[in-house]
C-alpha cells in the first residue's frame, strides 16, 4: 500500500478520482479505518501538505473551519470559544490522542464513537460541509452524514475542505455528557441547541451521541417540543417519544431498554438545564 502526499488540493483530487485511494485526513491513523484496510485499498493520501485546510475564519452568521485543524487548537481559539456547544463538546473529547491530533476532516471521514460528541454539536447546529471534487464544490449538511445511527461516508472522488457553522441564532445551546465512571473512552452525551419566542420553542435541535455508530437527531422529540413552552410537562412527554428516533442502541453490549432510559435522562436533563437557565437569565 502505498502513501502519497500531495502538495495541491488539485492534486489530491485527482488521485481520489482513482479505485483504491482513500484520503487520509489529519489525525485519522490508520488504525480507524476498520473495514477499509482490506485488499481493495492501494493508497493512503495525506492532506497534511495540501494548503488551506488549517485555519478558522469568522464572520457576523458564521465561523468556517479548515478540515485540518486539530481538535486541541480548536479548543483554544476565539471563535470556536464564543460556541458554547461546540466548545463544551471538545472538551469531552478526553482520549489524548483524539484531543491532539484529531480533527474534523478525520471526524467527518472516520466517523465513529471517538469523535460522536464534536459530530453531535454540529449536527445540532446544523452545520454543513463543503466538499471539493473534480466538478465543483457542493455543499452538504453534516446529519447527512448519518442515517438511522449509521455512518454515511463522503461521496465518492469528493474531500471535505471546509466546516460552515452558523453562529447567533441559538438563544441556549449546550452539550451535557452522560456521567463517565472511569477511563477516558468515548463519551456519551447529548447536544441541544434551542431558539425560544414568547416562551415558546421556536425551533430547536437535539442530538444524543454515543450510543449507535453515529450521532442521531432526535426529530420526533424536537416535533413534541415546538410550539410548546418549556415546562415539566411538556418535557416529560416529549422525551417519551424516543421510541421513534432510536429504535436500537447499542443493542450488543448494553440492553436496549438500558440505553433508551439513560437517553430519556439526558433530554430532560439538558432540556431542565435550559429551563432554568431561560429563568435566571
Amino acid at each position: 500500500m502505498d502513501y502519497i502526499t500531495p502538495n495541491t488540493l488539485q492534486d489530491a483530487l485527482e488521485l481520489m478520482d482513482q479505485d483504491g485511494y482513500r484520503a487520509l485526513a489529519t489525525g485519522l491513523s490508520q488504525s480507524r479505518f476498520g473495514g477499509a484496510l482490506d485488499g481493495s485499498l492501494r493508497a493512503l493520501v495525506s492532506l497534511r501538505k495540501v494548503p488551506g485546510l488549517n485555519g478558522v475564519t469568522q464572520s457576523p452568521s458564521e465561523v468556517r473551519v479548515g478540515p485540518s485543524v486539530r481538535y486541541v487548537d480548536l479548543m483554544e481559539h476565539p471563535a470556536i470559544r464564543a460556541i458554547p456547544l461546540l466548545n463544551e463538546a471538545l472538551s469531552e473529547i478526553g482520549e489524548p490522542h483524539v484531543r491532539n491530533h484529531g480533527s474534523l476532516g478525520g471526524a467527518l471521514q472516520s466517523g465513529g464513537l471517538a469523535d460522536a460528541p464534536v459530530l453531535a454539536a454540529l449536527m445540532a447546529l446544523d452545520a454543513e460541509v463543503i466538499l471539493a471534487g473534480r466538478t465543483g464544490p457542493v455543499q452538504q449538511s453534516v446529519q447527512s452524514f448519518s442515517r438511522g445511527g449509521l455512518r454515511v461516508g463522503l461521496p465518492a472522488g469528493r474531500l471535505a475542505v471546509e466546516v460552515v457553522i452558523p453562529v447567533g441564532q441559538w438563544t441556549s445551546c449546550r452539550y451535557l455528557p452522560l456521567e463517565r465512571t472511569q477511563g477516558l473512552g468515548p463519551v456519551s452525551g447529548i447536544a441541544l441547541a434551542l431558539c425560544e419566542a414568547n416562551a415558546l420553542v421556536g425551533d430547536v435541535r437535539l442530538v444524543v451521541a454515543g450510543f449507535t455508530e453515529q450521532p442521531v437527531r432526535l426529530t420526533t422529540v424536537e416535533a413534541a417540543l415546538t410550539g410548546k413552552p418549556l415546562t415539566a410537562d411538556s418535557i416529560r412527554q416529549a422525551s417519551a417519544a424516543i421510541v421513534s428516533d432510536i429504535e436500537s442502541a447499542n443493542g450488543e453490549t448494553v440492553p436496549n431498554a438500558y440505553s433508551l432510559h439513560l437517553i430519556t435522562v439526558l433530554i430532560r436533563r439538558v432540556l431542565l438545564a435550559s429551563q432554568s437557565a431561560t429563568a435566571t437569565s
